[in-house]
């Protein structure tokens, strides 16, 4: 399990290019600090993510599930129709394809039902 997150990490920071979700959003912009906290209650990035690899995730879908996070608490404290909504979701859908890649760069044999 880690070496595959670690490897869709590197997959994500690289489609990330706008390197929008690198760090939690109130260390890079605390202005907005009140603000975001009250509509997103359970931030989330790439960095804290790659903080829990080796000891929070127990289970795959965890990981993704933070992954996911990252992403929808982006749509919904600027919308989904935002620049950074759309921004957001243009890389979400690319996660299937990250963990495919990941698992065939670790030599993890995939189902035919991915």
């Amino acid at each position: 399990m880690i070496k595959v997150a670690k490897a869709v990490m590197r997959i994500m920071g690289e489609l990330d290019e706008q390197d929008m979700f690198s760090n939690p959003v109130i260390t890079v912009f605390p202005t907005i600090k009140t603000d975001y906290l009250k509509k997103v209650p359970n931030p989330m990035d790439f960095k804290t993510i790659g903080r829990k690899i080796r000891t929070c995730y127990k289970q795959t879908k965890d990981f993704q599930r933070d992954l996911i996070l990252v992403f929808s608490n982006c749509c919904q404290y600027n919308g989904n129709n935002s620049k950074y909504g759309k921004y957001a979701i243009s890389i979400w859908q690319k996660l299937t394809d990250a963990f495919h890649t990941a698992c065939i760069e670790e030599g993890i044999e995939l189902g035919s039902d991915l």
